[in-house]
């Protein structure tokens, strides 16, 4: 049976994205004793502070393509200290969780359902885990949290165009894609871009950036002009991957979700 365009971009080495080294590893012992849950189609670790000094606060991490929750692990020690528990979830597909398989048009409905049982303070999201956020902020249309969007694609649509020209899909196959992911996103493809999401949510929003990324580009160094600047941060030299271990980027995520910062 033929497969379909959604189920063809399911599988995680779609894009062929290099990953960072250690992408085999076993994951780090704060997340082998992490408590464990399915939350929908993700599987999720929660990580909770030692002692709890103030009313709960939860930060969900997201992951990008062909990646899993433990490679933002860097953010978790800063956030624990802080009082704040942590929830990072292996998509389907990814990580532990790989039994499962994420059809693009399922990517944004299974963050989504994540977000409605943790209820999280802030969100930091990585590269399609931060397209697939932005998308679920057009949909759900509440009360947001803190949002670090950490080498986020153009735009959700800009990423299944890319799939599309990877794979040689032909016009049907992408206006059936297109479809479907406008489907899942209430009809609101068009405005699944960060730079748009920048200007209507500007106090909750930050965006984090590598001057020479070498998955998603430099697009971002021309930015929408209806952005707001000061919620734009371009680091040299770190490339795609990198942003996730500099101690420059964990130290401004993480005092930006935690408030620290305006």
């Amino acid at each position: 049976m033929r497969q379909s365009i959604a189920e063809r971009f399911s599988d995680p080495a779609a894009f062929g994205i290099p990953l960072p080294g250690n992408a085999d590893a076993q994951p780090p012992r704060l997340f082998r004793d992490a408590k464990k849950r399915q939350i929908g189609r993700c599987l999720a670790y929660r990580i909770d502070p030692a002692h709890q000094t103030g009313p709960e606060q939860t930060v969900l991490c997201v992951h990008g393509w062909a990646s899993r929750g433990f490679h933002l692990g860097a953010f978790v020690p800063p956030l624990i200290r802080q009082g704040w528990s942590v929830e990072v979830i292996d998509l389907p597909g990814h990580g532990a969780n790989s039994k499962e398989n994420l059809p693009i048009d399922d990517a944004v409905t299974s963050v989504a359902e994540v977000i409605r049982v943790v209820r999280p303070g802030g969100v930091i999201a990585h590269s399609f885990g931060a397209a697939v956020t932005s998308a679920v902020v057009a949909v759900m249309e509440a009360a947001w949290p803190r949002l670090a969007l950490i080498a986020p694609p153009e735009s959700l649509a800009a990423t299944a165009e890319a799939f599309c020209q990877r794979t040689g899909a032909s016009s049907a196959e992408r206006e059936e894609l297109m479809a479907d992911l406008s489907r899942r996103c209430h009809g609101k493809l068009d405005h699944m871009v960060p730079g748009r999401l920048l200007s209507s949510y500007n106090e909750a929003v930050r965006w984090y950036l590598s001057s020479d990324d070498e998955v998603v580009g430099t697009y971002h160094l021309t930015p929408d002009r209806d952005t707001v600047d000061q919620s734009l941060q371009v680091y040299d030299g770190l490339g795609h991957h990198g942003l996730l271990t500099s101690r420059a980027v964990i130290r401004d995520v993480t005092s930006f979700i935690a408030g620290q910062c305006g």
